[in-house]
């Protein structure tokens, strides 16, 4: 496996540290040596979203100084603003279910709980929500008369709410309000998720594993540990192909809340959907960077010239959104770790029409072709961005 840098390195000793209960003094040793370029370290903690953790291993060690002390009031503030999300989200669901809307939590608030066990070390930066399609527009207007706005400024009137459940390429939209606490919440609100993989997971198979718990004395839906499992998998490998250490830290967290030891057990929840190789990828990972011992078949020799390209992707630490060489490595890696082939056409194809969507939040159009035209709406929105902007 291709050596780590100093900072990178770093950081991946602070999460053996955190998670695993891992070599303090050793830690401890890097954080003292010199060369470390505070500057880069804090790059990399921001784009792979582990600040927080970073500090809980440096509060564990005892160890600080002028960058550590700055982590230390963000990690404060970012525990504050994930008890504000937990409540939050949970008030929403009962809300909607109220209304009798099934509405569930999906990754950040979800995981926070079920797999972190409120851990403050886990960041996040909203709450994300998913629901039906039949039910998006009832849950908008729940959600507009409990205060949120969209967060773009659209009028939430009749038209608009059709015009973006029907055409939004994303089947999101992000909302805000303030909170009575004085905090903003930002919700990233689903009606679909799967648009830009090749994989199986979709709504349906999400909606019917769940269950009804009582969470902070509020009856609510959430998902079951399997689904939790294949829609970790699904956001984090078969998009993003594990291109953030924090999503090989939540598989690790998942394993470890769950308690599993038997990797065939995850592997065959996981084939069903297509996404088998990508999971064994993530045990292989997690054998080869933290020193886990989870048993997987799949000869080591694919997998050890992909996490090459993985560590990359981490050492980059360059987000792929609107830029087009991190988004060629992310598309490599799902190519590398899909159960099935995918051709580089289909993949264009998808982005493509991806890309070219129109909806009220996707901003000015010069002009906007049936959706059949996909390649000639994406050179519109090209221009249009320039003309516009």
């Amino acid at each position: 496996m291709k050596e780590f840098s100093r900072e990178l390195g770093l950081i991946i000793a602070a999460i053996n540290v955190v998670v695993n209960n891992g070599e303090s003094e050793g830690f401890l040793r890097r954080l003292l040596a010199k060369g470390i370029d505070w500057t880069r370290l804090h790059s990399l903690l921001q784009f792979h979203q582990l600040t927080a953790l970073f500090y809980a291993a440096c509060k564990k060690v005892e160890f600080t100084n002028e960058v550590i002390d700055k982590y230390e009031v963000f990690a404060k503030s970012h525990a504050i603003n994930n008890i504000n999300y937990r409540n939050e989200c949970i008030r929403i669901l009962h809300l909607l279910k109220e209304r009798n809307i099934k509405a569930l939590p999906y990754k950040g608030v979800l995981f926070l709980s079920k797999l972190y066990s409120d851990n403050p070390i886990r960041q996040m930066s909203d709450i994300d929500l998913v629901v039906q399609e039949k039910d998006a527009k009832d849950a908008l207007k729940v959600l507009i008369q409990d205060g949120y706005n969209f967060s773009l400024g659209l009028v939430a009137d009749e038209v608009t709410l059709d015009d973006l459940i029907a055409s939004s390429p994303g089947k999101e939209v992000s909302l805000k309000k303030t909170t009575a606490l004085g905090l903003v919440a930002h919700i990233d609100f689903h009606w679909h998720f799967n648009g830009k993989t090749p994989y199986y997971f979709d709504l349906p198979d999400f909606f019917n594993q769940t269950e009804e718990v009582l969470w902070d004395n509020k009856i609510v839906d959430i998902p079951t540990s399997e689904s939790i499992l294949v829609m970790l998998v699904n956001h984090h490998g078969a998009r993003d192909g594990w291109g953030r250490l924090k999503f090989l830290v939540d598989m690790w967290m998942y394993l470890k809340a769950y308690d599993i030891e038997d990797v065939n057990y995850i592997l065959k929840v996981t084939e069903q959907f297509k996404m088998r190789m990508t999971t064994e990828f993530a045990m292989f990972a997690l054998n080869e960077v933290f020193d886990c011992r989870y048993k997987i078949a799949q000869s080591n020799y694919h997998y050890s010239k992909v996490i090459n390209q993985v560590v990359k992707v981490w050492e980059k630490a360059d987000s792929y959104k609107g830029k087009i060489r991190p988004k060629f490595d992310i598309i490599y890696l799902q190519r590398k770790l899909a159960d099935e082939p995918i051709s580089w056409f289909e993949i264009i194809k998808r982005e493509t029409i991806y890309y070219a969507g129109y909806s009220p939040q996707s901003g000015k159009r010069i002009v906007v072709l049936p959706k059949k035209y996909s390649f000639l709406n994406a050179l519109i929105k090209v221009f249009s961005e320039k003309v516009f902007r």
